[in-house]
């Protein structure tokens, strides 16, 4: 059956096809190793509905796809959802748990992409649409929702600078890369002080071409 580009009748397991029918092999990272600071526990773990956690939610569509579903979870936890390929142990940051994801890459992975279980209700068409973008070329794709509202920044005199919303837009996950773009940005770590929200920063500060594709209104972030 033909999907996104992709045909699944191509091969089992990781492998899609790619824009001239080739092969590609797709790693998916769910991240669900947050210690829950604002939200006062594991959040991952709270039920978005009936016997369906934000995490069960997020693997469900990770899962759906054919690619092979790498799970980080928080230390001391044991995943007792859907089947996963792969789990491994988070650290202390966002980029630290994607770096634990990256080790458990299959041989042959071209193609990454980053989940977070706070983005339970993500539509697998964003998942699809960030891998085709690393497929015709990118090396990374992020979802990006325009923003409606005009956006102000508060200078250190208390100042407001307006910046409109022209070009402007909130960026989403899932996230797609490059596996030799990812690999290759986390080695060379950040070229600048400052945070790294998220992995395309690492990219985008190793001169890697990070574009866009649009995003969701129904992919939420749950923060409380």
């Amino acid at each position: 059956m033909a999907f996104g580009g992709w045909d699944r009748s191509l091969g089992q397991g990781p492998h899609l096809a790619g824009l001239q029918g080739t092969l590609s092999v797709v790693d998916i990272i769910v991240l669900a190793a947050g210690s829950g600071t604002r939200f006062g526990d594991t959040k991952q773990f709270r039920e978005l509905s009936p016997g369906v956690r934000l995490i069960d939610a997020a693997v469900g569509t990770a899962s759906s796809l054919p690619g092979r579903t790498i799970l980080v979870l928080p230390p001391g936890f044991v995943w007792d959802g859907r089947e996963v390929d792969a789990t491994v142990v988070g650290g202390s940051s966002r980029v630290d748990s994607v770096a634990s994801g990256l080790t458990a890459l299959s041989d042959e992975s071209e193609v990454v992409v980053v989940h977070d279980a706070a983005h339970p209700l993500a539509p697998r068409k964003v998942f699809e649409e960030v891998i085709k973008a690393v497929l015709k070329g990118a090396d990374a794709a992020v979802p990006m929702l325009p923003l409606g509202d005009v956006v102000k920044r508060r200078d250190q005199r208390g100042q407001l600078v307006t910046l409109g919303r022209d070009g402007l837009g909130l960026a989403q996950v899932p996230m797609a890369f490059s596996t030799d773009a990812l690999l290759a940005a986390h080695s060379a770590g950040p070229s600048r002080d400052g945070p790294v929200w998220d992995d395309s920063v690492l990219v985008e500060l190793n001169e890697g071409r990070v574009v866009a594709v649009e995003g969701s209104s129904k992919n939420i972030h749950v923060v409380t």
